[in-house]
């Protein structure tokens, strides 16, 4: 006897009966096709080679390159260019040096880097160059990749989960933004505050002392605008130079306010935000050394009456943001 459809109350036979439509009815499965009766699961691709994006290929092969050539000697040519990306799991920079059966630098190599914009700047900066060592000219350019044998999907690297999170890390090195406040789009160099005629490169020569002092002095009064980080000074500058780098950009922008056009010494300080790029300090000559620690053995075989003497000087010469005018 046929079955009757219980959950109905009816007597229609189980094999006639028509189901009552549901949402579940009519969805088609994404990775299904329909057949003749039902759908049945579409089959994956199998796994194999693919080619690699040159749009998105940060990779470079280049030859030519000295023959006695360490690792740190290729990272520090290639990184005048452009960051080096590093691996997401071992954090090492991603390059590779070419060797022989011996082990000994056969004068090519790749390496990956961060940004596109890193390739034609390398291949217009090193392209043609003859290094001493190298057999032949220089030649830079983008690398391409030929997958040889058969796929081993089991020789394929497990992805981790953090790998996006490191991307994201090596991504901040290109930012130039401040994120501490979280919409601060401000440069973080903008915290540091130039001051120009804070002092006299030849005063230290005569008393090295005095630079502490000087320093201490120029913190003590920047730290009316705010937490004060760090303070530089160029003691060989002839312009008299001292960095501060305050703790927010709002400090340092009063502390140019209040210490430009003012005058300490009988000398007007210049004081700007540092732009960044000027580098301040002044290497010293074997003569200037020379010279220095000359004074400096005079200094310590000096009398109380002339150490004296320069403390006082010192005392008066307090960097002070009242308004002096020049006299």
């Amino acid at each position: 006897s046929s079955g009757i459809n219980a959950e109905y109350g009816d007597s229609t036979p189980l094999s006639e009966a028509t189901p009552t439509p549901t949402p579940e009815n009519n969805v088609v499965p994404n990775n299904a096709v329909p057949k003749e009766q039902g759908f049945v699961k579409k089959q994956k691709k199998a796994p194999e080679w693919f080619d690699l994006d040159q749009s998105k290929n940060t990779w470079v092969y280049i030859s030519g390159l000295p023959l006695d050539m360490t690792s740190e000697d290729f990272l520090a040519l290639v990184g005048k260019y452009g960051l080096i990306m590093e691996d997401p799991e071992t954090e090492k920079k991603k390059f590779k040096m070419y060797t022989d059966e011996e082990g000994k630098f056969k004068g090519d190599a790749k390496c990956c880097y961060l940004r596109m914009e890193s390739i034609p700047l390398a291949v217009q900066m090193l392209n043609g160059t003859k290094f001493p060592g190298a057999t032949s000219k220089v030649k830079i350019e983008q690398a391409t990749f030929q997958m040889k044998g058969q796929f081993n999907p089991k020789l394929k690297p497990k992805k981790k989960n953090n790998k996006k999170k490191k991307n994201k890390k090596q991504e901040n090195l290109l930012d130039w933004r401040d994120r501490a406040g979280g919409t601060d789009l401000r440069p973080k160099h903008a915290k540091i505050v130039i001051m120009k005629h804070c002092f006299d490169p030849k005063e230290f020569i005569e008393d090295a002392t005095m630079i502490t002092e000087v320093r201490d002095d120029i913190k003590e009064e920047c730290e009316k605008f705010g937490p004060v980080k760090k303070v530089l000074l160029f003691d060989r500058h002839p312009e008299g130079v001292v960095s501060v780098k305050f703790g927010t950009h709002e400090a340092a922008e009063d502390a140019v306010k209040a210490f430009d056009k003012r005058w300490f010494g009988g000398k007007q300080i210049e004081a700007s935000q540092w732009d960044g790029v000027k580098d301040y300090a002044i290497e010293e000559t074997a003569m200037a050394r020379e010279v220095r620690l000359a004074g400096w053995n005079k200094f310590l075989e000096g009398d109380d009456d002339n150490d004296s003497q320069k403390k006082a000087t010192v005392v008066s010469n307090k960097l002070s943001v009242s308004s002096e005018t020049a006299s």
